[in-house]
C-alpha cells in the first residue's frame, strides 16, 4: 500500500504506524526534518565538565602551600640532624685529652688564627686595590669623555 501524504506530520505518523508495506515519505518532511536537526544542533552546546575558576585557584594555592610546607619540614629536619651530629662531635671534653692531644688542639687553634689573620690582611689589600682600580677607571673615563 503506497500512499502519498501532503498533509500534516500527525497524519504521516498515523499512516506509518498503520502501514504494513513501504510508505513513501514526502519531500517536505525531509526538508522539515533537516531544518529541525540543524536548529537543534545550533542550540545544543557541548557539555564539557569544567570546574569554576575559583576552585582551580584554590586547588593551585593549596598545592603550593603543601609543597612549601613539605620543603620547609624537610630542610628543618635536615638542619636538626646536622646540628645533632655537630653537637655530638663537639662534646669531646678538653680535660679528658692527653697532653699530646691538647698540644695538637692548641697548635691547630693557633694555625687557624694565623690563617684567619692572613686572610683578613689579604681582603684588606684586595679592597685597597679595588678602590685604586676604580680611581684609575674614573680618570680614564674622564679622558675619553673629553675627546
Amino acid at each position: 500500500m503506497k500512499t502519498k501524504i501532503n498533509s500534516s506530520d500527525d497524519e504521516f505518523q498515523a499512516l506509518c504506524q498503520a502501514a504494513k508495506e513501504e510508505v513513501e515519505i514526502p519531500q517536505t518532511f525531509d526538508n522539515k526534518l533537516n531544518a529541525l536537526i540543524d536548529n537543534l544542533a545550533k542550540e545544543e552546546k557541548p557539555r564539557v565538565f569544567s570546574l569554576p575558576k575559583i576552585i582551580i585557584w584554590a586547588g593551585s594555592i593549596a598545592a603550593s602551600v603543601a609543597l612549601i610546607l613539605s620543603i620547609g619540614f624537610y630542610v628543618n629536619n635536615n638542619n636538626n640532624n646536622v646540628k645533632t651530629q655537630l653537637a655530638d662531635n663537639q662534646q669531646i671534653n678538653f680535660e679528658n685529652l692527653t697532653i699530646a692531644d691538647r698540644e695538637k688542639v692548641i697548635e691547630a687553634h693557633r694555625a687557624m688564627v694565623l690563617v684567619s689573620q692572613n686572610y683578613n690582611k689579604g681582603l684588606n689589600s684586595l679592597s685597597k686595590a679595588e678602590s685604586r682600580i676604580q680611581q684609575v677607571q674614573n680618570v680614564v673615563n674622564k679622558s675619553f669623555n673629553k675627546k
